[in-house]
């Protein structure tokens, strides 16, 4: 059984540097760009010598690489993201997802109102939302929140942005402490990521046969 665990980890090894040409600072960086990896996946990632040995990135590389990586995601987002939302709400296929997923984004970004209606409470409560270095809580998300809230280009960049440094510091740190052990923070990582997931779908499903309840046929 070990040997097989071990012969399946050197192949997803092998897999990951060849899929990259062996190159941990490119991988990084594209690991931090993706949603819901983000920098929170990518800082541990870049500095496990358990997958690129020798050349794996230092704490700091890995940190900046991965910090670059995800800052320049949202003014992208921010700039497209009402458009996008719209025009997906406007097509057949994805009418059904956009909705849920502005409504998602739309129940996020009320959470904050209520803690002041302020520009610069607003940008507070989604500095401190993306500061979390949790699963799903990243600047895709923030920045969603934050044009949701009515925050301009500059004041969505800097609260999430601010934010994402934070969660980075703090994903530094812990990486760094588990710095010859990083897989297990991926690992870790991944769990959080479908128990946050487990914990949503059960929600939508308890909400589903509430309404159910509450309104039989």
């Amino acid at each position: 059984m070990t040997k097989n665990v071990s012969l399946m980890s050197e192949t997803i090894k092998e897999l990951i540097i060849n899929m990259f040409s062996g190159n941990p600072m490119l991988a990084t960086f594209i690991i931090a760009m993706l949603p819901i990896f983000e920098l929170r996946g990518a800082i541990p990632f870049g500095m496990s010598t358990q997958i690129w040995g020798t050349t794996a990135l230092s704490p700091v590389v890995s940190f900046l690489t991965s910090f670059l990586a995800t800052s320049l995601v949202v003014p992208i987002i921010t700039l497209i993201f009402i458009p996008l939302l719209n025009a997906l709400k406007r097509s057949l296929w994805f009418k059904s997802l956009a909705s849920k997923f502005e409504e998602r984004i739309k129940t996020k970004s009320d959470k904050i109102k209520t803690k002041g209606t302020g520009t610069l409470k607003k940008m507070l409560g989604v500095g401190l939302f993306v500061a979390i270095p949790l699963p799903l809580t990243g600047v895709y998300t923030g920045t969603c929140i934050a044009v949701m809230l009515g925050l301009n280009f500059y004041e969505t960049l800097i609260s999430v942005v601010a934010g994402n440094l934070i969660a980075g510091l703090i994903m530094l740190g812990i990486s760094t402490i588990f710095k010859n052990n990083s897989l297990l923070v991926i690992a870790i990582f991944i769990i959080l990521l479908v128990i946050f997931i487990l914990i949503n779908l059960t929600k939508k499903l308890i909400q589903k046969l509430r309404s159910k309840v509450k309104s039989p046929d």
